[in-house]
This record gives C-alpha cells, sequence and structure tokens, in this order.
C-alpha cells in the first residue's frame, strides 16, 4: 500500500477510512434524493446479456509485444525521485 510506505500505517488507514465514509455517504445521499423524485428505474427492465468472444486485434498483438519489453518484466516503473517518501 503506497500510503502506507509514506505516510506511515495510521494516516493510510486515515484515508482509507475517510474514502469508505465517502462512498458510504454518497450512496445514501443519491437513495435518499432520487427515490422521492421517483427517478430510480422500477419495473421490468429489457436487458440483454451477449456472450463475449475472444478476438485477435492490434490491441492484442500490442498486449503480446509488451511481454518481451525489459520494462514488464522489471515492474514497469522506474524508482521515485529522492524525497518523495520519507520513509
Amino acid at each position: 500500500m503506497i500510503f502506507a510506505k509514506c505516510y506511515g500505517r495510521r494516516m493510510a488507514w486515515f484515508l482509507f477510512g475517510t474514502c469508505y465514509a465517502t462512498m458510504v455517504a454518497a450512496r445514501y445521499f443519491v437513495e435518499l434524493v432520487f427515490t422521492p423524485l421517483h427517478l430510480t428505474p422500477t419495473g421490468k427492465r429489457h436487458a440483454s446479456v451477449v456472450e463475449t468472444v475472444i478476438t485477435w486485434s492490434h490491441t492484442t498483438m500490442l498486449n503480446i509485444a509488451s511481454w518481451f519489453s525489459p520494462k514488464f518484466w522489471s515492474g514497469g516503473s522506474s524508482p521515485p525521485a529522492a524525497g518523495r517518501c520519507s520513509r
């Protein structure tokens, strides 16, 4: 966890808890506002499920080519600049 490395475990847990509490509050806010205004979907839904098929496209070829890159096998990033984390 990057926050624990840079800021310590206590701050990492604080950031995690703050983000989680904000998501929960936002969910309840949206539900409490949208439900009385009848903006939530009700009744039968007309969704269709489509089976996916694996295809060979240009992105597939780029992904395979990236496997042979030394940067892919070394972790994919350069070391952090000096002074970014105090630990």
